[in-house]
């Protein structure tokens, strides 16, 4: 009866333990991005862009989201839905 109980709270523990590891992966991979983005926009989205940049940028910020999107659908739609708010915010001068 003892070992039962034994087992139950190793499996919890591995349980727990697969829960923050994922948690810690998904905002590792949130932090990276975000400091990939920002050092994308300074670097190529300035006031000397080429349109070889402005792609560049396109390229690089869509690969990036979609590696969001892999480790996390959830947070990628609330992404998309504050970008979206955020650019029509922008179009209507708000």
């Amino acid at each position: 009866m003892v070992s039962s109980c034994q087992k139950n709270s190793d499996t919890e523990l591995e349980d727990n333990f697969t829960r923050f590891a994922r948690t810690l992966l998904k905002s590792f991979v949130l932090v990276t991005s975000v400091l990939f983005l920002i050092v994308l926009k300074k670097q190529n989205l300035n006031d000397k862009s080429t349109l070889f940049n402005f792609a560049l940028f396109i390229v690089l910020s869509t690969i990036i989201f979609s590696l969001i999107g892999l480790i996390d659908t959830y947070l990628f739609n609330n992404i998309i839905i504050g970008m979206g708010i955020a650019i029509g915010m922008h179009i209507m001068k708000f």
